[in-house]
């Protein structure tokens, strides 16, 4: 009886392996966490650069511009924007808000002008500048050195700028070994002078000539503003309504 040689089938096809790492998602960080990390690298990126009055300032501008991004006072475990200055950079809300607010000017309309050399000093002298002494608008200022002298910032070169961000810096680190906390404003009244104060810089033909502080008081009204401008707007100020009783 023949034999019926029986066929054999193909064998199937093997599948290339698949290397381990490429079958395991990668496992993303929670949103808190990101931008923990965000605002951690932010933060050391202003104290670096502070610490040794960097050449580019330019970038502190944008790093406080992130830790002022939604969501990230809550991530690093602060109250608030002024908590994250006051606790991890040692910086009144008020200049950091003016450093912000250059910061967008420069990169909207004046970098091409100003250069990127001489945008960076100013940041680095905004900073520097004692937030009582910080005027509306810096590029059309005259500031009054510690050294005595005078530093008209519209017509100053990068490197007389940056000269002068160095004078306030040496006197502030000398104050600074022997300064006491004090009788000081609270928070609260700093945030509504920091309120008050934005409406009035947003007044371009006001900003260059009147000038503001804030000042503790021990009175039951609380702190008090000192404000020095021209006799002709102090004139055209009207008189707000007696409080009711």
């Amino acid at each position: 009886m023949a034999r019926v040689k029986q066929s054999k089938s193909p064998a199937p096809k093997k599948k290339p392996a698949v290397p381990v790492a490429a079958k395991v998602k990668p496992v993303l960080k929670p949103r808190s966490q990101r931008l923990r990390d965000k605002g951690r690298a932010a933060i050391s990126l202003i104290r670096k650069r502070r610490a040794t009055l960097a050449d580019d300032f330019l970038d502190v501008g944008e790093a406080l511009r992130t830790l002022k991004g939604e969501g990230m006072f809550e991530a690093l475990g602060r109250a608030d924007f002024d908590d994250v200055c006051a606790r991890d950079l040692d910086l009144a809300e008020s200049t950091a808000d003016a450093m912000i607010a250059l910061s967008e000017r420069i990169e909207r309309e004046l970098e091409k002008d100003l250069g990127r050399d001489r945008s960076s000093a100013l940041l680095a002298l905004v900073d520097a500048i004692p937030e009582d002494d910080l005027p509306m608008n810096l590029l059309d200022a005259t500031i009054q050195l510690p050294t005595g002298g005078k530093l008209v910032v519209r017509g100053a070169t990068a490197s007389e700028v940056r000269e002068a961000a160095r004078s306030f810096r040496l006197v502030r680190g000398a104050r600074q070994g022997k300064r006491s906390r004090g009788f000081t404003t609270t928070p609260e009244e700093k945030r509504r002078f920091t309120a008050v104060e934005k409406r009035w810089r947003a007044r371009r033909d006001l900003a260059a000539v009147v000038h503001t502080r804030l000042v503790a008081s021990r009175r039951e009204h609380g702190a008090e503003v000192d404000v020095r401008l021209p006799l002709e707007v102090w004139e055209r100020i009207e008189l707000p309504g007696l409080p009711k009783r």
